[in-house]
């Protein structure tokens, strides 16, 4: 993938049953409904395109297996975005109202509000 992901960051619902709409720049972007997400930290889960996923995994293997990146990012689950362009969320963002989505270049990152580095007015 050599097209980057760029965007201002959006709050976004999450339905009663955990469910979050991913925005269509984004659906867009990717080019398949194949991703790989990541806890890179508490409420903050990182999202791969599967060819940008595939193509890290084997830079990643040069790196010791003892390396905190490397073990981080290989715990990484496949995860499929439904027909409706949405992506079931798991663990304590599934419990919350509200997510904030934020492109990130290459990757993008999916926020509890809480945890969101940078002050913005959010929008719906």
């Amino acid at each position: 993938m050599t097209k980057l992901l760029y965007g201002f960051p959006r709050m976004h619902k999450i339905d009663p049953k955990g469910r979050v709409s991913i925005p269509a720049s984004i659906r867009n972007w990717l080019e398949s409904d194949v991703i790989y997400t990541n806890c890179i930290a508490q409420n903050i889960l990182r999202c791969y395109p599967e060819d940008h996923y595939q193509a890290k995994s084997k830079d990643m293997l040069i790196i010791s297996p003892n390396d905190r990146e490397r073990q981080l990012f290989f715990l990484a689950e496949e995860r499929k975005i439904d027909k409706q362009g949405r992506l079931l969320l798991q663990g304590p963002l599934s419990d919350l109202e509200h997510v904030i989505i934020a492109a990130n270049g290459d990757v993008f990152d999916i926020y509890d509000p809480g945890v969101f580095p940078y002050k913005f007015q959010p929008t719906l």
